[in-house]
């Protein structure tokens, strides 16, 4: 491959990247910003208390995600 064509690949690969690590924090943000699932049950951080379930947690394994 010549270097025009391996210079744009990487460009490329790179925006690629760059939209995905963006996506991901767009939605984790959406998720940290929503009420709990379940209202009836909610604990101090806006999560179920039965589940042990909060919109910050669910915004933290998204993150998690592109660490891996």
């Amino acid at each position: 491959m010549n270097k025009f064509l391996t210079d744009l690949w990487g460009m490329m690969q790179m925006l690629i990247d760059e939209a995905v690590l963006a996506e991901r924090e767009a939605i984790a943000k959406m998720i940290e910003d929503a009420p709990a699932l379940m209202d009836f049950a909610r604990n101090d951080q806006g999560g179920c208390l039965m589940c042990g379930f909060t919109p910050k947690l669910a915004a933290q394994f998204i993150r998690a995600r592109g660490q891996e």
